[in-house]
């Protein structure tokens, strides 16, 4: 399921970004590419494992990287009230 999840976020982060663009516009996304690894990490057996983090380094090779991260915190408490 692991792989799945990774090759279709490759697929989609290419399919959005298209080729390098030196003069494109800014790109905003709530998805990180390594929360899938940190998943992984969780939910794979050993070989399974090894097979992932094989096919991770590979496309994290080939999807640019950010140059900002934006890093938000807020308390469960007040997460649980934003739902109510």
């Amino acid at each position: 399921m692991e792989l799945s999840f990774l090759a279709e976020r490759y697929q989609q982060i290419k399919t959005e970004l298209g080729p390098p663009d030196l003069f494109g516009q800014s790109v905003i996304s709530d998805y990180f590419l390594a929360k899938s690894f940190i998943f992984s990490k969780h939910n794979l057996k050993d070989d399974e494992m090894k097979l992932f983090e094989k096919l991770f380094s590979i496309i994290n090779l080939l999807v640019p990287k950010p140059d900002l991260y934006v890093y938000l915190h807020v308390s469960v408490e007040k997460l649980l009230e934003n739902i109510e």
